[in-house]
């Protein structure tokens, strides 16, 4: 429990939950994105970590890492449109 928050409230709370993966450890650099401020072994760490706290939802969708931020985009769009009610 963290921030008044339980884990089973936060899941009920969303619809639907996206988790990207992280790029291989040879693309994860600070020099190509500099709003990071983790090495990879820790955001791989807080992806494990994230993975394991959504596991409960109804509604996950993994997004793997791609070449281009168009075709993540478009595997995102795809797993929304896999999620919406008809």
């Amino acid at each position: 429990r963290r921030c008044g928050v339980n884990g089973r409230a936060l899941i009920g709370r969303y619809d639907l939950v996206m988790l990207l993966e992280l790029p291989a450890r040879g693309l994860y650099t600070r020099q190509n994105n500099f709003v990071r401020t983790e090495e990879y072994k820790e955001a791989l760490r807080q992806q494990e970590r994230l993975t394991a706290r959504w596991e409960g939802h109804r509604q996950v969708v993994h997004v793997p890492a791609t070449r281009t931020m168009v075709q993540r985009l478009k595997l995102m769009a795809k797993g929304i449109e896999k999620c919406m009610p008809m």
